[in-house]
């Protein structure tokens, strides 16, 4: 089942989520170089809700709703043409949102 999931969400990622810097120039060289860093921090949010070997499938699911998450994001900073301030708001936003949540989870 994993390797299914798996393979749904390389091609999700692949083919139906858009470049979050196709607004600059060069916007497909910066993604090439960017892609090792969105993967980097998409693996390192979904540890924080997922236990890593406990359930793949699971874990697989998560990587590309918060890949398609920081991707929205990045867009959304493109949005605003990459206005530093935006960039703050948005990244201190997504922050509060995992500290809020993490906050409830450890509550219940």
């Amino acid at each position: 089942m994993y390797n299914i999931i798996k393979l749904i969400g390389v091609l999700i990622r692949f083919y139906y989520i858009p470049n979050p810097f196709s607004s600059l120039a060069n916007g497909e060289l910066i993604n090439y170089i960017a892609e090792p860093f969105i993967h980097t921090v998409t693996f390192g949010v979904v540890g924080i809700y997922y236990n890593r070997g406990s359930n793949p499938a699971v874990g697989s699911i998560l990587y590309t709703i918060f890949y398609f998450v920081h991707v929205g994001l990045l867009l959304l900073c493109g949005f605003f043409d990459w206005n530093k301030i935006a960039i703050i708001v948005i990244a201190a936003l997504y922050i509060t949102c995992h500290v809020l949540i993490n906050k409830v989870r450890n509550s219940i």
